[in-house]
């Protein structure tokens, strides 16, 4: 069985594994120790368009606020439910955390998306949308792993790989975030 095939059938059984992540409640404050003894707090609010809100302090430093637009959060057993949820990273090299945020679309599009205060306090300094699969982990490294099916295959300033998993079937795309690439040719907020 060649590597893709293998991956291919790996995301398959992955996806009947009953999911772990646990569903973000509205106006629960979460905290996350992160490096050095740093604690940050995150909260997910509703707008007025009843659209999702995140809040990241660290104290009484706001580092994100930001709208989340379509995004849908799931818990459960659901498809792609596992990999759903807010969670604070570092990456190698840089001082600020990343805030990473994984959700689906109305139209179950997975959909991720990473918060760098150093890029913009309000958007997404990364937007990946994966037409169905899409997962993503934190290597031994300290480096952050992303994994995803569909057209949309190219990040400004990083390298995806992507290749054909088989006939008629989207292309299987790897990032491999070992440094904030995606930070190449844009302004600081």
């Amino acid at each position: 069985m060649t590597s893709t095939g293998f991956r291919l059938l790996a995301c398959l059984l992955a996806m009947a594994i009953p999911a772990a992540a646990q569903q973000p409640l509205v106006g629960k404050i979460y905290s996350e120790a992160f490096d050095a003894g740093r604690m940050l707090q995150w909260i997910l609010l509703r707008d007025r368009n009843m659209a999702w809100r995140l809040r990241v302090s660290e104290e009484q430093r706001l580092l994100i606020d930001a709208s989340l637009g379509d995004c849908r959060f799931c818990d459960g057993e659901e498809d792609g439910c596992a990999m759903t949820g807010v969670s604070i990273r570092s990456l190698k090299g840089i001082r600020e955390p990343v805030v990473v945020v994984a959700c689906h679309t109305a139209s179950r599009e997975a959909v991720l998306q990473l918060f760098d205060p150093a890029v913009s306090s309000s958007s997404p300094a990364m937007q990946i949308t994966a037409s169905y699969y899409l997962e993503w982990s934190e290597t031994d490294e300290g480096a952050i792993l992303i994994e995803w099916d569909g057209p949309e295959h190219i990040v400004p300033g990083c390298k995806v790989q992507s290749e054909p998993a088989f006939e008629m079937a989207p292309l299987q795309n790897r990032l491999l975030l070992d440094s904030p690439c995606y930070r190449q040719g844009q302004a600081a907020e």
